[in-house]
């Protein structure tokens, strides 16, 4: 189990949160902030950082790095997870992580390609030329990388190894390398398939389940044309993904210290369960917000059977990809 609370905080410089806010923050909800060092606000940034002086035993620190969405495959690399790591504890003024998250972990990185031969990789390199999924990788390079991070457990300088990823199908295999601490997976009322494509790996393994975007991006507190009820609050989504075992904890940006307020208060006054009946209500909820998306999904299946091969395939991954 991860020594951190329930609701983890994304105390990443949100642009409705001047520099102040990472105390006021801690003062309500104190554990746990997630360096970007892209993120906006360098005054927020200043606050964690004073924060990670004066209080550094009580805040759980998560950096990630290691995305290809940084810059390519490269990013992947040992140098790249090295480099990563080390800025983020030199920007912070520490001398630990609590946890290092490889992010947007795909599944052609940690399995073989079957779409080509190895014959068809350029020489020299790790890539394979697939049709299917342009810039299928070599399972040896994330295998380096999650090397790396066990090596900084082993010298005491990180605390926890994290993946996270849009595509379920990644989970296994890199939960089966006995490398992985905890998994960062999308989860929602509205998007359930990690129930069964990943979370029974995680609950098998004993690898907690840290759930994002469980707003649907601040969407699902918006309500939909043909639910005439009151949408869920943040702390209605916060909790409905808490109800899954496999869910340990829930990460949450939180927009202003008002939401942060409602969170907790909704949170520890009125825990959510799957035997409430306000879970069924989310539950129905969800699956209508769902439906729209299943209508887009069948929307570019029928324009696959016309269209070209790339671009329908492209468009199709997008969609599924923001559900």
């Amino acid at each position: 189990m991860l020594s951190v609370s329930t609701l983890c905080l994304l105390l990443h410089g949100r642009a409705e949160l001047p520099g102040a806010e990472p105390q006021s923050t801690f003062r309500r909800h104190p554990r746990c902030a997630d360096w970007n060092s892209g993120a906006a606000h360098e005054e927020f940034h200043d606050g964690l950082r004073r924060l990670a002086t004066t209080h550094r035993s009580e805040l759980f620190l998560i950096a990630n790095g290691g995305s290809p969405s940084q810059g390519g495959t490269d990013h992947r690399s040992v140098e790249r997870v090295k480099v990563d790591f080390e800025k983020a504890k030199r920007e912070l003024g520490v001398s630990a992580i609590d946890m290092f998250v490889l992010q947007y972990i795909q599944p052609y990185e940690v399995r073989s390609c079957t779409h080509a031969p190895a014959a068809a990789r350029p020489a020299g390199s790790v890539l394979t030329q697939c049709v299917h999924r342009p810039g299928c990788q070599d399972p040896a390079v994330v295998h380096a990388a999650l090397d790396v991070l066990v090596e900084l457990k082993a010298r005491g300088e990180l605390r926890y190894i994290a993946m996270s990823t849009h595509d379920f199908d990644a989970v296994t295999p890199v939960i089966e390398s006995e490398k992985l601490d905890a998994a960062m997976l999308r989860y929602n009322m509205a998007h359930k398939s990690a129930e069964r494509e990943a979370f029974p790996a995680c609950l098998a393994m004993g690898v907690p389940v840290l759930a994002f975007t469980t707003t649907r991006w601040n969407t699902l507190q918006s309500g939909h044309q043909r639910w005439d009820a009151p949408p869920p609050s943040t702390a209605d989504c916060v909790s409905y993904a808490l109800t899954h075992p496999a869910v340990t904890h829930v990460i949450n940006g939180v927009r202003t210290i008002a939401e942060l307020d409602q969170i907790l208060g909704g949170m520890w006054a009125a825990p959510l369960d799957q035997t409430n009946a306000s879970f069924a209500t989310w539950d129905e909820y969800g699956k209508l917000v769902y439906s729209d998306q299943e209508n887009l999904v069948q929307a570019a299946d029928t324009f696959d059977a016309v269209g070209t091969v790339e671009e329908p395939v492209c468009k199709r991954a997008h969609i599924l990809d923001h559900d």
